[in-house]
């Protein structure tokens, strides 16, 4: 068997097989918590809201330096579908084309339009633009906050986890797309600096939210301690991988063997968590 068909036998198990064995492990034991990696719902729109919010904090910072690379992350939230997939969460169906969030994004983009067209990009022309994306920020935090009483998870540890394996799985995507490698995974260049730009963001951003769950919940548990430790440093590991542009499948394998386990062990605990209304 040569090299080649070996290190494609090792992924296709990594990607298919790991996945299907702790999927079915997982209903076999009948896992007592609030959500599964299989089918949560909730876990994902979540993780939509992020990425979106990831999105306007990209087009922020790049406006001044990048016009037509903030532009372009304007274009790839249409791509995403990311406004109409939260509004049909939040608004009755004869409200969607005209609902808050659908308007403040037509907003934000009608600046770009107007700008394009007239080639003025003015400090009051990215002033105006940079205002529009924090008027839609705390927008999506009222969704955020809504849906999260609703469904009594706020500050919730395991339901952290499953928006981190979401955002990381997004990540994983736009890295995968943003980059040009060789058939071994080896990166030759940036081919596509708007999902290069969304990997490395949302792999903060889960670094971020990992940081936020609660360690002193694990200090009586070594066990749990050193796994929740354990995870800190493949996130990190994580980072500087895509920060870095690591081998693909090096970042597959970290991945799919180490941080997809942990986060799946961190779901099974019985983690207490506080409900604020």
């Amino acid at each position: 068997m040569n090299k080649k068909r070996k290190e494609t036998i090792i992924l296709f198990i990594i990607i298919v097989i790991i996945p299907a064995v702790i999927y079915f492990t997982a209903q076999i034991n009948n896992i007592v918590c609030a959500h599964t990696f299989s089918d949560d719902n909730s876990a994902l729109l979540l993780g939509i809201i992020e990425e979106y919010k990831q999105e306007l904090s990209l087009i922020k910072n790049n406006v001044d330096s990048n016009f037509t690379l903030s532009k372009l992350h304007v274009y790839n939230i249409l791509d995403q579908s990311y406004v109409s997939r939260i509004a049909n969460q939040f608004y009755p169906t004869e409200s969607r084309t005209n609902g808050v969030l659908t308007k403040s994004f037509n907003n934000l983009n009608e600046l770009f339009l107007s700008n394009t067209e007239t080639g003025n990009n003015s400090k009051s022309s990215t002033d105006a633009i940079k205002t529009e994306t924090n008027n839609i920020n705390p927008l999506l935090d009222k969704c955020k906050k809504i849906f999260l009483v609703d469904q009594l998870t706020n500050n919730n540890s395991t339901f952290n986890a499953l928006i981190i394996k979401s955002l990381l799985d997004s990540s994983l995507k736009f890295y995968e797309s943003g980059i040009n490698s060789d058939s071994s995974g080896n990166v030759i260049s940036i081919g596509n600096n708007v999902y290069y730009q969304n990997a490395l963001g949302l792999a903060n951003r889960s670094d971020q939210l990992l940081h936020q769950m609660d360690e002193s919940q694990f200090q009586n548990n070594a066990t749990k301690m050193n796994l929740f430790k354990e995870l800190q440093m493949n996130l990190d590991t994580f980072n500087n991988f895509i920060k870095n542009t690591e081998n693909y499948n090096k970042i597959i394998v970290l991945i799919h063997m180490n941080i997809h386990p942990d986060l799946s062990k961190i779901i099974q605990f019985e983690i207490n968590f506080i409900i604020l209304f």
